[in-house]
């Protein structure tokens, strides 16, 4: 595995950052930083959108005698809050050998592949059909097996997120094909 570098992996954030009009913001945590050998180094994108913020963050951890030396914690995560008028839900998940039996949670995206890949369970399926039959969207969710994905309201609140599970340094590239996906998302879901 390729050693990750804490100045490179700043600069792909903030080449992003800057490329997307965001703020990079690296909180500091002093009650973990102060002491012991480990230390943490948490990296936050956020921006404002129309109704929409959305925030894209990834927690490495280092070790205090070589800070450059970065291992990934969290894989990459992006979150979209909104103001919605109704309650949406949408479940998607990769489908195992029961669902391929009996489930009745298919997808008709227009991919064969991908409708016998994947499972949702939504109150609109008019949205879901929007989403999942863009050609990108299919791409994004069979070239990655360790995507998550998932929308849930909270009274007039929408959180829509995506989170690459994949414990890496993420390039500026694939940080912008999670974010222009997930803005395309974002567009689509408007309850």
């Amino acid at each position: 595995m390729r050693e990750v570098i804490k100045t490179e992996t700043l600069n792909n954030f903030k080449d992003f950052s800057s490329g997307v009009g965001a703020s990079l913001k690296i909180p500091t945590k002093l009650d973990i930083d102060s002491g012991g050998a480990l230390q943490y180094l948490t990296i936050n994108i956020e921006k404002e959108l129309d109704n929409s913020k959305i925030v894209i963050n990834q927690t490495f951890s280092y070790l205090f005698s070589q800070p450059e030396e970065l291992v990934a914690q969290t894989g990459l995560i992006l979150t979209i809050k909104k103001t919605v008028r109704s309650d949406f839900y949408l479940h998607f998940w990769q489908r195992e050998l029961m669902d391929r039996i009996f489930s009745k949670d298919r997808i008709n995206s227009g991919n064969p592949i991908f409708n016998k890949t994947f499972s949702v369970r939504s109150n609109n399926p008019n949205i879901v059909n929007s989403i999942f039959t863009n050609s990108n969207v299919q791409d994004l969710f069979l070239n990655n097996k360790f995507l998550v994905f998932n929308v849930n309201s909270n009274g007039r609140e929408i959180k829509i997120k995506l989170k690459n599970m994949v414990l890496k340094k993420y390039e500026t590239e694939e940080i912008e094909n999670y974010y222009n996906n997930l803005l395309f998302i974002n567009n689509l879901i408007k309850v």
